[in-house]
């Protein structure tokens, strides 16, 4: 199986690059897996950790990000595209965090089976803490964007496919549809 695992990966100082790391360390340990992290790009460049295959391939605050990431989960053709994102994974400010949330659903619509994990809610982010200025604008595009993302989410137990809530999908026990409207468990062919 042909995973493509989106992240940010070290040496890159972005925000989930350990989990991103704790996630491919796991999923190289499983015999006939193939893992292509496709990850953000480096400030500078800086030799990739030993054993993995990174591609870097987009970039906080860019709006070309779908583009690029498309192209090259094209390139690699997986049998999973796994996204391991928070709502700023992708920028700091409303539009390119937006754009960029809005990768997985691209993607699933490209026909690729799609896994996400999503690190938080934004009902659950206190924005004026954060600094966000536009809190009316990031709660419905958050809100938006969580329920477009994991609208279509299965929670995979006992080898059965069950509906769950969305609260429950955000907490990283989600699998999602192919686009074709295909049940997956992320691990079957």
């Amino acid at each position: 199986m042909k995973i493509c695992l989106v992240t940010a990966f070290p040496p890159s100082r972005q925000g989930l690059n350990e989990y991103g790391f704790h996630i491919a360390r796991e999923l190289s340990q499983y015999p006939g897996l193939s893992l292509n992290i496709l990850s953000d790009d480096l400030p500078t460049p800086e030799p990739e950790l030993p054993g993995y295959n990174v591609t870097r391939c987009w970039a906080f605050d860019s709006l070309r990000n779908p583009v690029r990431l498309l192209r090259a989960i094209g390139r690699m053709r997986p049998d999973v595209v796994w996204f391991n994102l928070g709502f700023a994974s992708f920028g700091g400010s409303p539009l390119p965090a937006f754009v960029g949330l809005a990768i997985p659903a691209l993607t699933r619509i490209s026909g690729y089976y799609t896994h996400v994990t999503l690190h938080q809610l934004v009902e659950t982010v206190d924005l004026t803490d954060a600094g966000v200025k536009s809190q009316t604008l990031y709660k419905v595009a958050g809100t938006g964007e969580a329920q477009c993302t994991c609208a279509r989410t299965e929670y995979c137990r006992e080898g059965r496919n069950i509906p769950i809530s969305r609260s429950a999908a955000i907490l990283c026990i989600a699998f999602s549809r192919s686009a074709s409207g295909e049940p997956t468990n992320g691990w079957s062919s």
